[in-house]
């Protein structure tokens, strides 16, 4: 839902959407996992979901099962939830032990918070086993912005180098209390649920209630995916009409800005996309988060969380129903539109369409991935090649 105006960079204009395979095909959808997720960091929660020591978490995470784990001492890790002896998962659900050990149900084996093989029945005499050999699996771990941060790959390049940015501007939720959260399954492609939050040409005829609170014609972008060094997000903002100061219900809140919230910010809701499925909202008196976890070409979860000052939060007649009831009607609006276009996307019919003059961030984003994918250039029908 970022701001409608063009911007400097508006290949949307003469360009068309992708075809609607891009949606539907599993091979492609096991790509993106490649490609996309696996090549990225993926924010998992903020930092105060785990911030008791002595503690493990599991977390479904791009297809895949984690296991985060906070010492003693308070070093965060992050491993595969995997036994390295037959492969089981070691833990399926809420973990029921904190401080550890993490142990397998299959076999017994069993592991330390940091990692470490600490038992293997039957197997000291084996040749070339070695306990130190046989730990879990490790991911890299960043914290940065009062979130929990994950990445696949062998070296990563630094959390800073794709999202420092807009951390450093805006802070992400650091210090800041969860209020409410909410879980949806949506029966649609990750990447519709995404292309929908970059744009709010469906807000007029889908989101009257937002719409009236901030006319989806106001505001702008202002920023973009992967341009020089601005990072791998994009995103803007729309304005509060007057006699509003927040995107709740009704439009008024007694909640005070935050105070890292400027003049300008006061007047308006930011929206941001982190590539690949991380959505940051930023209104004056609190921080929205959507993550989106592809489980199929055509399923999706989200989880939509609320951040809200700690002061404020603390206080006895704190009530954040007035954000989380709205934004539930919004989401739910969403949804619905979403599973729309991921039933026309299956239609031997649908070869892709035009861009509206509002929707500059979608282009971005679906250029985005074309570049990433290696996929022939959907704006000149030829190669691929990289956004200036």
């Amino acid at each position: 839902m970022a701001g409608a105006a063009p911007g400097p960079y508006a290949p949307h204009r003469s360009a068309r959407t992708p075809p609607g395979r891009v949606y539907t095909d599993p091979q492609r959808f096991d790509q993106e996992m490649e490609r996309l997720f696996f090549a990225n960091w993926l924010a998992v929660g903020s930092s105060s979901e785990f911030a008791e020591r002595n503690r493990f978490w599991m977390r479904e995470v791009a297809a895949e099962s984690v296991l985060l784990a906070r010492d003693r001492a308070g070093e965060l890790r992050a491993f595969y939830n995997v036994c390295r002896h037959r492969g089981a998962r070691l833990v399926d659900g809420p973990p029921t032990t904190d401080g550890g050990p993490i142990v397998c149900a299959y076999h017994g084996w069993t592991y330390g918070l940091d990692g470490r093989l600490l038992g293997a029945r039957d197997t000291d005499d084996l040749p070339g086993f070695r306990v130190d050999d046989q730990g879990l699996v490790p991911l890299h771990v960043a914290e940065e912005g009062g979130l929990v941060w994950i990445h696949f790959a062998a070296e990563p390049a630094p959390l800073a180098a794709s999202f420092g940015p807009i951390l450093s501007r805006w802070g992400g939720v650091h210090g800041m209390v969860r209020g409410a959260r909410r879980e949806y399954s949506v029966a649609a492609n990750w990447k519709i649920v995404v292309e929908n939050f970059a744009e709010c040409y469906h807000c007029a005829p889908v989101h009257p209630t937002l719409n009236r609170i901030t006319p989806y014609r106001s505001g702008a972008n202002d920023a973009w995916f992967a341009r020089g060094a601005r990072g791998e997000f994009a995103g803007g903002y729309m304005e509060l009409v007057d006699g509003c100061d927040s995107l709740v219900r009704g439009g008024r809140t007694s909640r005070p800005p935050l105070a890292s919230r400027r003049a300008e910010d006061r007047r308006r809701i930011y929206y941001y996309v982190l590539f690949p499925n991380l959505f940051l909202s930023f209104a004056p008196d609190y921080t929205m988060l959507h993550r989106v976890d592809p489980l199929a070409p055509g399923r999706s979860r989200v989880e939509n969380e609320f951040y809200f000052d700690a002061t404020t939060a603390g206080l006895p007649n704190f009530d954040p129903r007035d954000v989380v009831e709205l934004w539930d009607e919004i989401n739910r609006q969403d949804w619905r539109v979403c599973e729309l276009a991921q039933a026309g996307a299956r239609s031997r019919s649908w070869h892709g369409g035009r861009y509206s003059d509002t929707e500059s961030m979608v282009c971005d984003f679906d250029r985005t991935i074309a570049e990433r994918m290696g996929d022939p250039d959907p704006w000149s029908g030829g190669p691929p090649r990289r956004a200036p």
